[in-house]
C-alpha cells in the first residue's frame, strides 16, 4: 500500500514538474523583421525602451534582415509592447520638414507570421508618427 502510494505520488511530482517546467520557460518566441524604416524605429517592451535602430537615413529596403527578439524580455503575464516610427532627424522641430515616412514590418512568433504591419504618409510631419501597441 505504501509503495502504491509513494509511486503515484512520484508520478503526480513528475506531471507537477513537466507543467512547472513549461511555464517557467519564456513565453512564447516573438520576433520583429523589418523590410522599411524611415528614419528611426523604437521598441519599448513594459514602458521600458529596449531597442532602437538610430536614425536611417533615405528609406532602405531592409529585406527583412533586420531582426529584434522580444520573447526573452517577456513575462508570464500580459506584456505591453509597442513599436514607435520616427520621422525627420533629431531633434524634431516643426521647422524641420520631411516629406516621406514609412514603416513595414513583420511580428513573427515561434517562426510562423503573426501580424504584418506597413503604413506610409506624404505629410510632412517630423517626429512621432507611427504607434502600433500588442498585448503578448
Amino acid at each position: 500500500m505504501v509503495t502504491k502510494i509513494s509511486i503515484l505520488f512520484i508520478g503526480l511530482l513528475g506531471v507537477l514538474n513537466s507543467n512547472w517546467i513549461s511555464n517557467d520557460d519564456r513565453k512564447d518566441d516573438y520576433t520583429f523583421a523589418f523590410y522599411k524604416i524611415d528614419n528611426k524605429v523604437e521598441i519599448i517592451v513594459n514602458d521600458s525602451l529596449i531597442y532602437s535602430t538610430g536614425e536611417m537615413k533615405g528609406n532602405p529596403d531592409l529585406e527583412g534582415n533586420l531582426t529584434y527578439k522580444v520573447g526573452h524580455l517577456l513575462t508570464k503575464g500580459r506584456d505591453e509592447v509597442i513599436v514607435r516610427l520616427y520621422n525627420g532627424h533629431e531633434p524634431y522641430s516643426p521647422d524641420k520638414k520631411d516629406q516621406h515616412w514609412e514603416i513595414e514590418y513583420s511580428l513573427f512568433k515561434n517562426g510562423k507570421e503573426y501580424d504584418l504591419m506597413w503604413d506610409e504618409g506624404d505629410d510632412y510631419r517630423t517626429g512621432l508618427v507611427f504607434e502600433e501597441t500588442y498585448f503578448l
